[in-house]
């Protein structure tokens, strides 16, 4: 009971809130605004953050309701995915193993177990100092978090040393993915990647909402919610469509580089869904999965996959939300 009268708290002094910074002017209005989001936050499951994400106020009743939570989209993937501490995409270093011959790049991929060792804390400036610039992850964060470059002529090896004392749980040390020029002429700073899906059906597999995750700034991660820009892709052609960052503005060039964002042909589009479509079928637990791919002079490699991807910015880029295309997945895999 003291939990649900601190929800039904909590959500009264955000709503009141929230409200407040509507251009509203009558009773009438806010009122009716109050039980739109409380019918969102008690019944739907919205999140407070969501409702703010998506602006849910400003949408027409259409369009809330093609939205689709969080929450239920969590479950749905539990449900399709039987993912345990043992399967391949419980962490970024299980993926890595067996995902291998798709990465196309060094990587030392160290667990919880190794990382306090003073062998595998060696093996890793050896790795700093042979690539001059690395990309240091922990395995079990995402939307960019714990992610930094690490430049050898920066640091000696005691720093070296200091710096995996936050990565108890492990880490991943990637060689730089060098990006083709025309991922890096939009901006350089960041590697920018294709978030792309993929559903196993018992009939096949399908690759679905994809999106062109673009850095901003000095950013060196090119996440929307780390403030990036996400572009919508159309899945068959592979032609970007809409650019939209998490505040909710709307681009048609990149704000640093001036390069156009709408109405880009992806290179090697068929290529990309081809790699995708041929790891998920290695994938026999897991039927949802969330690919990060970048494209490289050589071809496109795996930056890592997901196994509970979070598509709010497709959801927020697209005019007609999830909810159609969820429940036709749903339906075809028995849900």
């Amino acid at each position: 009971m003291n939990s649900l009268i601190k929800k039904i708290d909590r959500f009264d002094k955000w709503a009141k809130s929230y409200i407040r910074r509507q251009p509203r002017t009558t009773l009438l209005s806010k009122l009716r605004d109050y039980a739109i989001l409380a019918r969102a936050y008690f019944v739907q499951h919205f999140s407070l953050d969501e409702m703010e994400y998506y602006n849910y106020l400003d949408l027409s009743k259409r369009e809330r309701h093609q939205l689709v939570p969080r929450k239920e989209d969590i479950i749905f993937l539990r449900q399709v995915n039987n993912v345990t501490d043992t399967s391949i995409l419980s962490d970024k270093r299980k993926c890595y193993l067996y995902f291998k011959d798709y990465y196309h790049r060094d990587i030392l991929a160290v667990d919880e177990r190794e990382a306090a060792e003073p062998q595998s804390k060696q093996e890793f400036i050896d790795f700093v100092r042979t690539h001059g610039i690395v990309i240091l992850k922990p395995v079990g964060e995402c939307e960019g978090r714990g992610v930094q470059m690490v430049d050898s002529s920066k640091y000696d090896d005691e720093s070296l040393e200091d710096l995996l004392s936050t990565y108890t749980d492990g880490y991943m040390a990637e060689e730089k993915v060098i990006q083709s020029d025309f991922m890096a002429a939009v901006h350089p700073a960041s590697v920018n990647t294709i978030r792309i899906n993929t559903v196993r059906y018992d009939d096949g597999i399908e690759a679905i909402w994809p999106t062109w995750r673009i850095g901003r700034g000095d950013s060196v991660v090119d996440n929307y919610s780390a403030g990036g820009i996400s572009v919508t892709i159309d899945a068959q052609t592979g032609i970007t469509q809409r650019a939209i960052s998490k505040n909710n503005t709307s681009f048609t060039t990149h704000p640093d580089t001036n390069v156009p964002l709408l109405g880009v042909s992806i290179p090697h589009w068929a290529e990309l869904r081809n790699i995708v479509c041929e790891m998920a079928a290695k994938l026999h637990d897991i039927r949802f999965v969330g690919w990060d791919m970048s494209l490289t002079p050589n071809g496109w490699v795996v930056i890592e996959a997901n196994y509970e991807p979070d598509n709010k910015a497709w959801q927020r880029c697209s005019p007609n939300g999830l909810r159609d295309d969820f429940e036709q997945i749903k339906k075809r895999l028995g849900k």
